[in-house]
C-alpha cells in the first residue's frame, strides 16, 4: 500500500484531526502539559504534518498526549533538529509527556536513536513509496546507539523542553481559557 492510501486510511479513522490531519485548518490544536492551546496552522507546520503522522504511524505511538510525547522524543532521538518549527513542537511534546510518564519518554527517545525519520525525503516522493519500504528505511539505522551520547542528549532535551514549558505555561493556561470558549463557541475544532 502507498503511504499516500495509508495516510488517507489514518485520518478517516482519525476523524476528529479533521480532513487531511486537519491541514487545510486555519488554527490547530497543540497539547501543552495538561492545555490545549490555539495557534495558527503555518505554512512551514502544514509542511512537516505528513511526516509527522507518518513517524505516528512507523514508530507505533498513538494520538494521546502521552502518544503526542513519545513520537516528539522519537523525533527528537532521530536528529531531526534541521527544522526549526519542529524541534519546538517536538520540545512542546516532550515536555508534555515527561510530565505524564518520563521513563515512557526515555524509551521513546532511546528508540527514536535507533531509527531514521522522514523530514529530509520530499513528500511527493514519499507519498509514492509503499509502507514496507518507509518502514524498512525508518527502522534500518545498523549501529546501535551510544548509550552515554543517548542519556546526555536525553538530558538536554529534557531541561531545554521543561524549560520552555515553564517559561510559557502562564500563556499556554490563558490561552488553552480562551481556546475553550472559542472551540465550543465556534465548534470549528474537534
Amino acid at each position: 500500500m502507498k503511504v499516500e492510501t495509508y495516510l488517507d486510511q489514518y485520518y478517516s479513522e482519525k476523524a476528529w484531526m479533521g480532513e487531511r490531519g486537519g491541514i487545510d485548518q486555519a488554527w490547530i490544536k497543540v497539547y501543552v502539559g495538561p492545555w490545549d492551546i490555539i495557534v495558527p496552522n503555518t505554512k512551514a507546520r502544514k509542511k512537516i504534518v505528513p511526516y509527522h503522522d507518518l513517524h505516528h504511524l512507523v514508530s507505533g505511538y498513538n494520538n494521546s498526549r502521552l502518544g503526542e510525547g513519545q513520537v516528539a522524543a522519537w523525533e527528537l532521538g532521530t536528529h531531526c533538529l534541521f527544522s526549526p518549527l519542529a524541534t519546538l513542537l517536538n520540545l512542546f511534546g516532550m515536555a508534555t509527556g515527561l510530565l505524564i510518564d518520563h521513563r515512557k519518554i526515555l524509551a521513546a527517545y532511546k528508540h527514536g536513536r535507533q531509527c531514521n525519520n522522514l523530514y529530509r525525503m520530499p513528500s511527493t516522493e514519499l507519498m509514492q513509496l509503499d509502507v514496507s519500504i518507509v518502514n524498512t528505511m525508518v527502522n534500518s539505522k545498523a549501529r546501535p546507539a551510544n548509550t552515554n551520547i543517548t542519556r546526555i542528549s536525553f538530558c538536554f532535551f529534557a531541561i531545554s523542553a521543561l524549560s520552555i514549558f515553564a517559561i510559557i505555561s502562564p500563556f499556554a493556561f490563558l490561552n488553552a481559557k480562551a481556546a475553550k470558549r472559542w472551540i465550543s463557541k465556534n465548534e470549528l475544532l474537534n
